[in-house]
């Protein structure tokens, strides 16, 4: 079977296929149809009131419809009920001699009569060897073929307007039942494999190559919204994969969302992924390989401007690493773990970086506890380890958060212990001591001669 191509060449147009003699043949099998179908449809009337008036209860009549077309009735105890509606036989000869014109090239006919304008598509239908066409240039052939091709024509210019090559229009009014088995689709893929050779498959293949200069690109291009009141379950995608044994068993699925809103349940993400069955390996992979590309950094999240989480390159994590605070010492911290905030046992480790003007001082990893259920506290105690510049380190004892953070307690690291608030204690004796506040066990010091309370 030889390929036939067919020229749509405006909106509106008739299609006219094959040879005259083809036409003719279906033109006068069609006349005489129409011919049978009058006969059949019984006398025509101007009127359905005329019809009954010649008629008799389950006679049938015809009315002429004025466009070469007639309807025909039953007369049913007077009334008459339209049964169908038949082409006569002008209706026929109409229809072939425009067809007849549509398929001519001679001036006034063809293209003349539809308006012919630049938005034509040239429509291929393959015959025993599929129509090959180029996928990654703009001609030639790239071992790309297929059973029926489209190539609608350039729109040119159109700044302000959006043109697509092909459109689909679906406005459904809803079919009462939720959920995908119920939906109103747009657009539907099918491919299923028949038999077991082996050979991959896929349902939907884009190719989009851009050499505009400052010019946009995208394979897909979604826009989803509930409106108008709207309530239920938007996203962009929503899909499953699975893993099906011989038997129909799943063995796995795993089920992913990008993109959601959903207004039922009060919730809504950029990603979102579920094993539904089996054991999935991996949430979230990122694989670099020493003989391909990098990744500077596999995960980054940003808040008002500043990384809020990252995963560098090699593995190291940063989480929230804050704003350089000014006050007694600035500072850049970073919050590793965190109990919620309002809970009794309220509290984090974090890792901090101080500085005096633009260079950094020291480095410290903190572990800070809580008063009445929050770290944010004046007096919230911690512990830290410090590291100091120069290569010396320190243990600390403080109490306290931000600028008005306080270290209490010394131990560098090699020796000696400094306690800030020592020469402050300064007493006699153990009950001058315990006067000032000095506990059991607690140190003070007489004209620098440190003493520890025993009573």
């Amino acid at each position: 079977m030889a390929d036939i191509e067919l020229d749509f060449v405006g909106p509106g147009a008739r299609l006219a296929i094959g040879s005259a003699t083809r036409a003719a043949a279906s033109e006068a099998s069609a006349t005489i149809s129409a011919a049978t179908a009058e006969s059949a449809a019984g006398p025509t009337y101007s009127s359905t009131a005329a019809g009954l008036a010649s008629t008799s209860d389950g006679e049938a009549f015809a009315v002429d419809n004025g466009d070469g077309t007639v309807t025909v009735y039953l007369n049913n105890l007077g009334v008459a009920v339209a049964q169908r509606t038949l082409a006569t036989t002008a209706y026929s000869e109409a229809t072939y001699a425009k067809n007849e014109d549509l398929a001519s090239t001679e001036a006034d006919k063809g293209a003349t009569l539809v308006n012919f304008t630049p938005y034509n598509i040239t429509y291929t239908i393959a015959g025993q060897t599929p129509t090959s066409w180029s996928v990654y240039e703009t001609s030639g052939e790239s071992g790309r073929t297929a059973r029926h091709l489209m190539e609608p024509a350039d729109r040119g210019s159109h700044s302000g307007e959006q043109f697509s090559g092909l459109g689909l229009s679906l406005r459904p009014t809803g079919s009462l039942a939720n959920g995908p088995a119920n939906a109103d689709i747009g657009f539907n893929i099918s491919v299923i494999k028949g038999g077991t050779n082996v050979g991959e498959i896929d349902g939907l293949n884009i190719v989009v190559r851009q050499a505009g200069t400052a010019s946009d690109a995208c394979a897909i291009l979604t826009d989803v919204a509930g409106w108008n009141g709207g309530t239920g379950f938007w996203g962009q995608h929503e899909g499953t994969t699975k893993h099906i044994d011989g038997g129909g068993t799943t063995l796995l699925d795993i089920r992913t969302q990008m993109g959601v809103i959903d207004t039922v349940n009060n919730t809504s993400f950029g990603y979102y992924a579920t094993p539904n069955t089996g054991t999935i390996d991996y949430g979230l992979l990122f694989i670099t390989e020493v003989s391909g590309g990098q990744f500077g950094n596999h995960i980054t999240a940003i808040f008002e401007g500043r990384t809020a989480f990252q995963v560098d390159g090699d593995g190291r994590v940063y989480v929230n690493p804050g704003d350089l605070e000014t006050g007694q010492y600035a500072r850049q911290e970073c919050y590793l773990l965190e109990a919620a905030s309002g809970n009794a046992l309220a509290g984090h480790v974090e890792f901090n970086r101080y500085a005096a003007g633009s260079d950094w001082t020291s480095t410290e990893l903190r572990f800070r506890g809580s008063v009445d259920g929050s770290d944010a506290a004046a007096s919230s105690p911690w512990m830290s380890f410090r590291g100091l510049s120069g290569g010396t380190s320190q243990i600390t004892f403080g109490y306290g958060v931000g600028a008005s953070a306080f270290d209490r307690v010394v131990i560098p690291i090699g020796g000696g212990i400094q306690i800030i608030d020592l020469p402050s204690f300064s007493f006699a004796d153990d009950t001058a001591a315990a006067a000032g506040g000095v506990p059991v066990g607690g140190l003070y010091h007489t004209s620098g001669a440190v003493k520890v309370r025993l009573t």
